[in-house]
């Protein structure tokens, strides 16, 4: 429990509500210039104001039982969690690991043209963001597509590492489309798509991001 004793000293700066952390992940994202995509998750995800209620001991075992379903419920919701129509049965695929860590596995399929946007986990919990945008340049005017993760700030990022939370995690995206601007660590061709990669060793790192051409339907 030493690390709960860490996270303790920076526990007060946890205001958010809802919160989660990505972490042992691996994600993947196939999208095309018209907008259609796949994403999937596999991996960990961590609410952090749970945690924050188990580091400054706030919750008996009942409590945290009752906690930990709460948790279970909000991220079932999603139907891309786990399987089955009702949230029953999604819970059941949201596996509880310890402390406020939950193993899950996500899939979800759309276009971003008729979405206008798409978050993981939600809005107010964003690790990942798809969303159309307009742009132009001095040649053409057109819709982008823009991919977006995001980055704790610098306090909780402090509050992570008192923690001894560990992001290792690999994201991935395929496309047959025109790419205009990104920061991939490395990218490579496979047949008629390129694929580009980001690796989360820390924290700290800049958060991905890439700029697709949306094509007219």
């Amino acid at each position: 429990m030493i690390w709960l004793k860490r996270f303790c000293l920076a526990a007060a700066i946890l205001t958010v509500c809802g919160c989660y952390f990505p972490s042992d992940f691996r994600a993947d994202l196939q999208i095309d210039s018209y907008g259609n995509y796949v994403f999937r998750y596999k991996g960990k995800l961590t609410n952090l104001s749970l945690l924050k209620e188990i580091a400054v001991g706030n919750l008996k075992d009942a409590e945290l039982t009752k906690k930990v379903l709460m948790v279970q419920r909000d991220l079932a919701r999603d139907r891309g969690f786990g399987k089955g129509i009702s949230i029953e049965r999604r819970i059941r695929h949201i596996r509880h690991i310890g402390n406020s860590t939950f193993r899950v596995a996500y899939k979800r399929k759309g276009n971003i043209s008729l979405e206008r946007s798409f978050n993981f986990i939600r809005f107010n919990s964003r690790i990942l963001s798809l969303s159309r945008v307009p742009y132009k340049n001095k040649h053409n005017k057109g819709w982008l597509i823009k991919i977006i993760g995001d980055k704790p700030n610098e306090d909780l990022i402090k509050a992570l590492e008192k923690s001894k939370l560990v992001a290792d995690g690999r994201f991935r995206i395929q496309t047959e489309g025109s790419v205009l601007r990104h920061n991939a660590d490395k990218f490579y061709r496979t047949g008629s798509s390129v694929v580009y990669v980001w690796n989360f060793k820390t924290f700290s790192r800049t958060p991905p991001f890439l700029f697709l051409r949306l094509q007219s339907q």
